[in-house]
């Protein structure tokens, strides 16, 4: 049979078909193989098999061995591509699942977010599964959005007592990034950081010990107490230089330097929260600096002279109402 003639039946049988659809109004039926050579146009519903009992439909791509099957009796959609390349690709719109993702490899998000509304189950070993977010040129709020439920890594929920917009990590959690959190940070075990933390709200350690670089440690095995492992040192203020009588020391840090072009008097700011410790030091120079008692608030037994050229200092509390001496090397007059 030549090809002319195998279109002249295709045509006829296509036609037969459309005919019979259109004038019966019913259902058409093909009980064995039918094989369409051109393009077939269906203007109404497309049904394969019966209620109940289904069948396997299959379609092929340009590429052998690559194809996408329904099949019936695991009533799941099998898509077999090829490695590296994309084997369902949504052009445009969204991708719902009311069911579970459940993924053998990873999931890439390109671009804008990945928004889940119920629980991030990952688990395994990090060899196994791992939840990774890997930088961001923007910072947005819509980078890994949780708007509810718990992100669950190697079963921790168990320990945590709100799961609403919780991270419950059972292990370690490695950031070599920035970790930014507007709420609580809870650690059952050691927080080791690398670079620099910055609070902006009360960091409460309970139980525990605060290790710095060269093993330094801040712990309060007694209660009330704050003991320090290793030298204890007071941030030092800019050098304060007077050049003229009468200036005002306004404490910004524990450890304030201070000179002078001239035998000056100066007087100190009142302080800001009680308990605060200062000590203040006539660094070089060979001019003396007597601080006056009356002039601010102050409770030292007299005036102070820091004489110059000797390295004279007074340490001072602030009680909240005056600066009380603790502890000095200079003259008190």
């Amino acid at each position: 049979m030549n090809e002319r003639m195998k279109q002249m039946i295709t045509a006829f049988v296509v036609a037969a078909l459309a005919f019979a659809g259109s004038y019966f109004g019913a259902r058409f039926s093909v009980g064995g193989q039918a094989q369409v050579m051109g393009t077939s146009h269906v203007t109404s519903d497309v049904e394969f098999g019966v209620d109940g009992t289904g069948v396997d439909v299959t379609f092929y791509s340009g590429t052998s061995g690559d194809s996408a099957l329904w099949d019936a009796s695991d009533v799941a959609l099998e898509i077999t591509g090829t490695s590296a390349q994309n084997a369902l690709h949504v052009v445009t719109g969204d991708a719902e699942f009311d069911g579970t993702l459940d993924t053998d490899g990873g999931i890439t998000v390109d671009g804008g977010a990945l928004d889940v509304n119920d629980a991030v189950d990952v688990d395994g070993s990090s060899d196994e599964a791992q939840l990774s977010v890997t930088g961001y040129t923007t910072q947005t709020s819509d980078l890994v959005q949780f708007d509810g439920g718990m992100v669950d890594i190697g079963g921790a929920s168990a320990s945590v007592a709100d799961g609403d917009n919780d991270l419950a990590v059972a292990g370690d959690l490695e950031v070599d990034g920035e970790a930014e959190l507007d709420g609580a940070l809870d650690a059952d075990s050691t927080a080791d950081i690398a670079g620099a933390v910055t609070l902006q709200s009360t960091l409460d350690v309970q139980g525990g010990d605060i290790t710095m670089q060269n093993d330094e440690t801040l712990s309060n095995s007694t209660d009330g107490t704050v003991q320090v492992g290793g030298l204890f040192a007071l941030t030092e203020q800019t050098l304060v230089e007077l050049d003229a009588a009468g200036q005002e020391i306004t404490p910004s840090a524990s450890y304030i330097p201070i000179t002078a072009d001239g035998a000056y008097t100066a007087t100190i700011a009142d302080g800001s929260v009680a308990g605060t410790v200062i000590v203040i030091i006539n660094e070089g120079g060979s001019n003396d600096i007597t601080l006056e008692e009356a002039s601010y608030n102050a409770q030292t037994g007299g005036d102070v002279v820091l004489t110059g050229g000797a390295d004279d200092a007074i340490t001072l509390l602030w009680d909240g109402s005056a600066w009380i001496a603790i502890s000095s090397n200079p003259v008190e007059n």
